[in-house]
């Protein structure tokens, strides 16, 4: 296997969301579907999974400055109470 630049698996986390969010979840899980099918394909399923991290690291840190976070205070103790409250408010 090559190696791939990592921001190739948040640009395609970041077009999988998009379409998603915009109503094409056909669309998004088709292609989810096809790189876990081949996972060492032109998009690995793994650079993928590490782009929603790297994507969703970023959005949560955007809403923490939101809430008043400062980062390079406490932008990740903020961020960190963000996602325990979203994981509580999650249903059984």
């Amino acid at each position: 296997m090559s190696e791939m630049d990592p921001a190739i698996g948040a640009k395609v986390a970041v077009e999988l969301l998009r379409k998603w969010m915009e109503g094409d979840q056909l669309g998004a899980t088709t292609e989810i579907n096809a790189a876990l099918a081949d996972p060492y394909g032109l998009v690995p399923a793994y650079y993928i999974l590490i782009g929603q991290l790297n994507l969703g690291r970023v959005l949560v840190q955007l809403l923490a400055v939101q809430r008043g976070a400062v980062p390079e205070v406490n932008l990740d103790s903020v961020a960190g109470q963000i996602l325990r409250e979203l994981y509580r408010d999650l249903p059984e």
